[in-house]
């Protein structure tokens, strides 16, 4: 089902991408829309349990390809930089999953991926007790017109070009 990488050598363990996954701090989801083409787009994320959750409206691009073709590319770049290292060359680490998205249906699970997401981009304000109950009214707020997606893995690859 997916080819094989070239370059066996730069390969990541499955465990290794995934920790890149969580690591970064956004990736490009990539859909299939009706009229077959491709669509990429940054979204901030979090990983909970090996899987992908990220937020969105209820409507648009991105939900309705999803919605019509569950299929999805996830993808992060982790540290990169151009070198010249006995000749140019260029230093990085990626890693990308291969899965199904679906709306995440359960309001608990929707509430956890949310906290989690305010907690990763904003974990100074989330760590104080009156931030933590500020970010909770906020989801609460926006509860109803937020859509929140998770991502099934079901390959995950990752390959780096790491300094010798």
């Amino acid at each position: 089902m997916f080819r094989e990488m070239r370059r066996k050598s730069r390969g990541l363990s499955a465990e290794a991408a995934l920790a890149l996954l969580e690591s970064c701090e956004y990736g490009t989801l990539s859909t299939v829309g009706g009229d077959g083409w491709p669509y990429g787009v940054p979204v901030s994320h979090v990983v909970i349990g090996g899987k992908i959750y990220f937020h969105c409206a209820h409507e648009g691009q991105k939900t309705d390809n999803m919605l019509r073709e569950p299929r999805v590319c996830f993808s992060v770049v982790g540290d990169i930089r151009a070198v010249y290292d006995d000749g140019f060359t260029t230093y990085y680490e990626s890693a990308m999953v291969f899965g199904k998205a679906a709306v995440v249906s359960d309001e608990s699970l929707k509430r956890r991926a949310l906290l989690a997401l305010c907690a990763k981009y904003l974990p100074d304000n989330i760590d104080k007790s009156s931030a933590g109950a500020r970010a909770a009214a906020d989801i609460e707020k926006d509860f109803p017109i937020t859509a929140v997606y998770e991502i099934t893995p079901e390959h995950i690859t990752g390959k780096a070009n790491a300094p010798k």
